[in-house]
């Protein structure tokens, strides 16, 4: 699919084309992929990888390693709350 390993992480990789961005992070048997375009870099990809892998799509993370992710129309946020809540 031409990706590239990145430097830093082996386990990231990461693609452009045409200021168009998707990395697919890959974390134990779990994945995440982001992007700059949903419909076209995301799905693709997630088209690619279930050809070759037998894959479940869990949609959009809302909590990825402990942190909570919210989307909102001012953009992405990451936060704790939970964490404090019970601590």
């Amino acid at each position: 699919m031409n990706f590239k390993s990145s430097v830093l992480n082996p386990c990231v990789f990461s693609k452009r084309v045409q200021n168009k961005e998707c990395i697919i992070a890959i974390y134990v048997d779990d994945l995440s992929l982001f992007g700059t375009e949903k419909a076209i870099n995301i799905n693709s990809a997630k088209f690619a990888l279930n050809s070759e892998f037998k894959m479940k799509d869990f949609g959009e993370a809302k909590i990825c390693i402990g942190l909570q992710i919210v989307r909102t129309d001012d953009g992405i946020f990451i936060h704790q709350s939970n964490y404090i809540k019970n601590y």
